[in-house]
């Protein structure tokens, strides 16, 4: 595989940069961080292929087809940090979500043992205990107060920053890199519009609850960000991918819908004004926006190959290579990995509600500055289990929404615990004695 010197070089300087800021933070709290991103970052990255399954050529095509091994090592790198940082988990939780989904990644990587043999069965638990255990254990060591989730989703900020600037270079290099198909729609460093769709649905939601709650200085570097993203997200094409991003929205504007609607006018105009300037200066004649407003029943027939495969070995599953389709996450499960698989995945959904209707709860007796807090890890949450139904990324060991879901879930949990320990929350026998009539209007109006 031929890379050029000056990919090779921002490759290269790319990773030094996380490796350089891995060691010096090495036993500082901030440290757990790096690797983090590191996991983020690589798990967005994927091999596209065309309709007749051949690798298309892009400029990162060297980074995206090692994304595993890249992965891994972040993984790796997450475990040595936790040796520094162990101590700082005492009277911290595990959310049943979160430690659900890990076990269907390590549920998946045992039965390899039955569909790939010993060796692939060895390398694929090998993998997920290196990659899921600091991605279970990094939030919930770092998260010391309900504020430093701020301090968390910049960095996710940051790798979408770093995401859509790669991007960006293969825009400039070549436009055809970044679309896939006759309506191109756009895949960025993804394999497919769909898995692209649901990322640049978190990528928007994440920047547009930054916007609301970071410094007034940073107010126009992110309205460009939110905009950007959701360009990218329309250009895909994913009515998954829009519809999860309207959940998501609508749980972070609920409780700040009046200072939201004065940002986000702003923000459209910027996305007009930047979708004009890619039309105009790169010629791009079909952005794929057309495939949003279709009725076309996509899922039907997949589903329908998903449960023929699922039946057809209901005990272990006929592995992920045979399962044809992905387009739905239970079944996709079902199909590869069996029963087994299917009731891991059904006890993370009833898990993940109930704790998203206590954070629910909890919001209204909350103050109204976490509020938002609450609202937002409750609204990503959502948005993963939404696009689960269209999609099949939650038996995937190497998944951006894993990243995303884990990380929120774990915050979700420990920042409601935190706000009921604190005192940040009254109690309702509380709120009843002094109630005035305040609190029920505080409902009606948030």
């Amino acid at each position: 595989m031929n890379i050029s010197p000056p990919i090779l070089l921002a490759a290269l300087s790319m990773i030094s940069i996380l490796a350089g800021m891995y060691f010096y933070g090495l036993s500082k709290r901030w440290g757990l961080l790096i690797p983090l991103a590191g996991m983020f970052l690589f798990s967005t990255m994927s091999i596209p292929t065309d309709s007749n399954d051949q690798v298309v050529q892009t400029v990162w095509l060297p980074l995206q087809s090692r994304r595993s091994l890249f992965f891994l090592a972040s993984g790796g790198a997450g475990l040595l940090m936790l040796l520094f940082h162990f101590h700082r988990g005492t009277g911290k939780r595990l959310p049943i979500s979160a430690f659900l989904i890990a076990s269907a990644g390590l549920y998946a990587a045992l039965l390899r043992f039955v569909h790939g043999g010993g060796m692939d069965g060895t390398q694929s638990v090998l993998f997920a205990a290196t990659t899921l255990t600091p991605l279970l254990l990094i939030p919930v060591l770092y998260l010391d107060t309900p504020d430093d989730l701020l301090k968390l989703m910049r960095v996710f900020a940051l790798v979408n920053i770093v995401w859509v600037g790669m991007c960006m270079v293969q825009l400039v290099i070549d436009k055809s890199m970044l679309t896939l198909g006759n309506e191109f729609r756009f895949i960025g460093l993804q394999a497919n519009p769909q898995h692209t769709g649901a990322l640049m649905a978190c990528f928007f939601v994440i920047s547009l609850w930054i916007l609301l709650n970071e410094s007034k200085k940073y107010s126009i570097f992110l309205i460009a960000l939110v905009g950007v993203n959701g360009i990218l997200l329309m250009w895909t094409g994913s009515r998954t991918g829009v519809g999860m991003a309207v959940i998501g929205v609508s749980a972070i504007l609920y409780s700040r819908a009046g200072r939201a609607i004065l940002l986000l006018p702003v923000a459209g105009i910027i996305g007009y004004i930047s979708l004009q300037v890619l039309v105009n200066t790169f010629s791009i004649e079909l952005l794929g926006f057309e495939r949003l407003t279709s009725t076309e029943n996509t899922r039907d027939v997949a589903w329908k190959t998903l449960l023929e495969h699922a039946f057809a070995n209901p005990v272990f599953g006929v592995g992920v290579e045979d399962a044809e389709k992905s387009e739905n996450s239970w079944l996709y499960g079902f199909a590869s990995y069996g029963f087994g698989m299917l009731l891991i995945l059904i006890a993370a959904a009833l898990a993940a509600s109930a704790e998203m209707l206590s954070s629910v709860r909890t919001r209204f007796r909350a103050e109204p500055k976490y509020r938002n807090y609450l609202d937002f890890m409750v609204g990503l949450m959502a948005m993963y289990f939404a696009g689960a139904l269209l999609e099949g990324y939650m038996i995937s060991r190497v998944s951006p929404m894993a990243v995303v879901f884990i990380t929120l879930s774990v915050a979700n949990y420990n920042i409601r615990r935190s706000l009921m320990s604190s005192g940040s929350v009254q109690d309702i026998e509380e709120l009843w004695e002094n109630y005035d009539g305040q609190y029920l209007d505080d409902m009606v109006t948030d």
